[in-house]
């Protein structure tokens, strides 16, 4: 019979000698064999402190390096991501929640938490915009949202153009979580609108708590409840948000096709794949480069958008990097998620084009979008793009130089913007 360090080590070689404590945890009770105590979580995270050096609690072999908060690595593992875990049949039908393990790296889910945490940032609860945010959370996680009516949303799969897996009840904040009126809970309307549209999965949400319920009767699941995930997000607590992704990610493999089920000529997800690893390799490249030169995007990670912002020092207001196939550009990014708000900012740079564009040495695109929530102010870089890989040093070095003019061409003006 395998020691618990054993298993512990045995796990973690499943999981690509990386993981979260809470990854460690579920591939534990998936190997042992024999059954789990019912404190099986601080077993595990106890001998894995008492075997690293970089816990106080080490006693015995180092075996294992604390990567961040809860995430842990074996010693000597040199960091590289977490290898995809295959589905290789009707997922359906033999993938089970207790032995699942998102195909993403740890890398890739920290990425997608992080994007989330800036959309956050541009938003606060009761603001008109807060629903647009909760959409932008889902839409980040891969799936598409329809608006039924204001409580009511169907989610499904993004690119997969079948019908809903889940129904998505938006509860508005300061609203009691637990009942529409008492005596009737939300849950009670989730559930009557996943029977009315024959979907497997609900999902209760005011931005501030998260709910998710499996009406599968195959598979009882949950319901999952995450009281502080907008505590998760603001904190971008990774060992957490992992929970969070992996019961989304499973909802969207149970939606897969069967393997060999590809039409004829149907490459969008093998398109897809190749241009996140280009905008994954082409970012972590530029942020390299740009380290060197400036602090702006310092605390950004590589990710598969196609760009990248770092706050400009006022609630609303981001510099971004984006990347195109053909061309590129920097931009400071004017959303708070109030349309009257982003124009008057707008409004009030503009009153200052011609000092502005002096200091920036060059003619700015100036982009009120006025049939738009936010504006912009961009400039456009238009020699190449992503699938110019030859010339990626030339434009990274071209998108750097000018996003550190554009910040010093716009901080005075920005530092006056009152929020």
């Amino acid at each position: 019979m395998a020691t618990w360090v054993e298993d512990i080590i045995q796990a973690l070689k499943n999981l690509g000698g990386q993981a979260t404590l809470n990854q460690i945890y579920d591939e534990v009770k998936r190997i042992r064999t024999e059954p789990l105590p019912a404190n099986y979580q601080a077993s595990i995270r106890e001998r894995i402190e008492a075997h690293s050096s970089d816990s106080g609690s080490f006693k015995g072999k180092d075996l294992f390096r604390k990567v961040a908060k809860g995430v842990w690595a074996l010693r000597g593992y040199a960091g590289q991501a977490i290898p995809a875990r295959k589905v290789s049949a009707h997922p359906r039908r033999q993938v089970s929640y207790q032995n699942f393990l998102p195909p993403e790296s740890l890398e890739e889910i920290t990425n997608t938490l992080h994007t989330i945490k800036q959309y956050r940032d541009y938003q606060s609860p009761g603001s008109t915009s807060w629903k647009e945010y909760i959409k932008e959370f889902f839409q980040v996680l891969g799936f598409t949202t329809e608006e039924i009516n204001p409580r009511l949303y169907t989610l499904d799969v993004m690119g997969s153009n079948h019908t809903p897996e889940a129904v998505l009840v938006v509860v508005n904040p300061g609203e009691n979580f637990t009942e529409i009126v008492p005596g009737l809970p939300w849950d009670s309307y989730c559930f009557l609108a996943a029977q009315y549209y024959q979907v497997r999965w609900g999902i209760i949400t005011n931005g501030m708590q998260l709910s998710v319920i499996n009406y599968q009767d195959a598979e009882k699941l949950g319901p999952f409840s995450w009281q502080d995930i907008d505590q998760i997000i603001c904190n971008e607590q990774i060992d957490t948000f992992c929970t969070v992704y992996k019961v989304f990610s499973y909802i969207k493999v149970q939606k897969e096709k069967p393997a060999g089920t590809q039409t004829k000529g149907d490459k969008s997800g093998e398109d897809l794949a190749e241009r996140h690893i280009l905008r994954l390799k082409f970012w972590g490249l530029l942020l390299e480069k740009a380290k060197a030169k400036t602090n702006l995007h310092a605390k950004s990670s590589p990710g598969k958008e196609n760009w990248i912002i770092a706050g400009a020092g006022k609630t609303g207001l981001g510099f971004a990097y984006v990347v195109r196939m053909d061309d590129a550009q920097v931009e400071l990014y004017i959303n708070r998620g109030e349309a009257e708000w982003n124009k008057k900012v707008f409004n009030a740079l503009m009153q200052h084009k011609v000092e502005i564009e002096e200091l920036f040495g060059g003619l700015l695109d100036w982009q009120l979008l006025p049939d738009k929530r936010a504006s912009r102010i961009r400039f456009v870089i238009p020699d190449y793009g992503l699938k110019d890989q030859d010339h990626w040093d030339h434009l990274q070095d071209q998108m750097i130089d000018a996003m550190i003019r554009l910040e010093a061409a716009l901080r005075q003006f920005i530092n006056k913007i009152e929020n």
